[in-house]
């Protein structure tokens, strides 16, 4: 019987994330796929050693190739966890142009997304771009309204920084979501995203999701991986990491100012008699903490 207590600390989530990463390693180096710690994951680990304090979630790289080789060899059947899930386009994930591993024993309420209800890690594939900015920016205009779209069919009935608009959008969003137009819009981000030849070019970069290239990788050295330290874990990272994060971040050794240092707003709820072992002993302790 499940029992959901509400834990109101990030390091909870920090804790269950952790195991999540340990388990998509551990898929990786089975199925003989390099990937990479990404985003503010990646630059946790470099500045923090581990989860920057105010983050709520891991984000992952993986090239093209080797993303559809992982859907290729893990979807549609249960993880060796029976606690864990990988969601995509095509497996219970149709408002999402990347896939994701989520852990079924935790509840999330976000504060602007209806497509985050449980502790998850972000599985991101990496396609080829074009090599100036400026083409950049053009290949990607189509790309940014379609992610518009995507977080306008995903949000949170009457949420918004303005009360007009937040009462405008509820019926559109519910629309888009019960005609299947989000789905739609998800596939053309998935068609879009490779539209550049792939095999033409040095460097790649992150498009799914943010719609934008944020920081470059190369190619052709990106299987040559390091290994950082993570919470106490070593993971993997993409060999040009420094270009990465300095193209994503500036001098990213830098704290942002502190009204900057804040997470996504979730409202996390656990069934902590569903986990065993070292995982449970710190959800318990940090439930009886707070």
């Amino acid at each position: 019987m499940s029992n959901f207590v509400e834990i109101n600390d990030l390091t909870a989530i920090h804790a269950i994330c952790t195991d999540l990463l340990c388990t998509f390693d551990k898929m990786c180096r089975d199925a003989g796929i390099v990937y990479s710690l990404a985003g503010g994951t990646l630059l946790g680990a470099v500045r923090h050693k581990g989860f920057i304090p105010w983050d709520d979630d891991v984000d992952l790289f993986l090239l093209r190739e080797d993303y559809e080789k992982f859907l290729e060899i893990y979807g549609n059947k249960p993880l060796k966890n029976e606690n864990y899930e990988l969601i995509y386009i095509d497996n219970k994930g149709p408002e999402l142009p990347f896939a994701r591993i989520v852990d079924n024993r935790t509840r999330l309420l976000h504060s602007r997304s209806l497509s985050i209800n449980r502790v998850w890690i972000d599985i991101l594939p990496l396609d080829g771009i074009p090599e100036t900015k400026e083409a950049r920016v053009e290949f990607t205009r189509h790309l940014k309204k379609l992610r518009y779209g995507r977080l306008l069919s995903n949000s949170i009935p009457f949420t918004g920084k303005k009360k007009w608009r937040a009462v405008l959008k509820t019926p559109v969003a519910v629309f888009m979501r019960k005609t299947g137009i989000r789905k739609i819009i998800v596939k053309k981000i998935i068609k879009e995203s490779q539209k550049f030849t792939y095999s033409s070019v040095d460097r790649v970069g992150e498009l799914v999701a943010q719609a934008k290239v944020k920081g470059t990788i190369c190619k052709n050295t990106f299987r040559d991986y390091v290994l950082l330290d993570f919470e106490g874990k070593k993971f993997m990272a993409m060999p040009d990491y420094e270009q990465y994060l300095q193209e994503c971040y500036g001098n990213y050794m830098q704290l942002p100012p502190v009204k900057k240092q804040r997470a996504h707003g979730v409202k996390l709820s656990v069934d902590i008699n569903a986990y065993d072992g070292e995982l449970k002993e710190k959800l318990l302790k940090i439930y009886n903490q707070q």
